[in-house]
C-alpha cells in the first residue's frame, strides 16, 4: 500500500478524522457532570462533526482530477 493517495482520499480521510474527533469531544462531554459540558458539547463537538460531514459531502462533489 504504497501507492499514493488520491485527493478523494485525503479528504474522506480528514473528513473521517474530523468526524471522529468531534464524536470522542461530545463523549467526553457526555461523561462529564458539569454545566460547562454543555457549552463544550455545543461549541466544540458539534462544529467538529459537522465540519467531517462538509469535507466528507465537498470530497463527493468536487471535480475529478
Amino acid at each position: 500500500m504504497n501507492a499514493a493517495l488520491s485527493r478523494m482520499e485525503w479528504r474522506v480521510r480528514i473528513s473521517a478524522a474530523l468526524v471522529f474527533l468531534g464524536l470522542a469531544v461530545e463523549l467526553a462531554a457526555l461523561c462529564w457532570v458539569h454545566p460547562t459540558s454543555f457549552l463544550v458539547f455545543a461549541m466544540a463537538g458539534i462544529p467538529l462533526v459537522g465540519a467531517g460531514i462538509v469535507v466528507f459531502l465537498y470530497s463527493l462533489v468536487s471535480t475529478a482530477e
